[in-house]
């Protein structure tokens, strides 16, 4: 429902958008809301099922500290970009 409000708010569809999560609550939220995601697990969290989740990553990473991919494909970069997250959102409307 906040990410329906979110889009709404913000004048944009679900297809302009990526929602970045780090549990399964949070990914079923984006899902529903028809958003390609990306989540981020962490000890608490590394356990649940991401199975409907676009991108599933260690972190977000950066250049010095690359992420480990857990399902999906993380291009050109090893870290998440803005190129990154527009490949996936491409990816996602097909």
């Amino acid at each position: 429902m906040l990410y329906r409000l979110a889009l709404e708010r913000l004048g944009l569809t679900s297809r302009d958008c990526v929602a970045v999560e780090d549990s399964a609550m949070g990914l079923k939220a984006a899902k529903a809301a028809g958003l390609a995601a990306l989540v981020t697990v962490n000890a608490d969290t590394h356990d649940q099922n991401f199975n409907s989740a676009n991108l599933v990553l260690s972190s977000l990473g950066e250049p010095s500290d690359p992420v480990k991919v857990y399902k999906g494909v993380l291009k050109p970069d090893r870290w998440v970009t803005v190129a990154v997250l527009a490949q996936m959102l491409a990816r996602s409307r097909h």
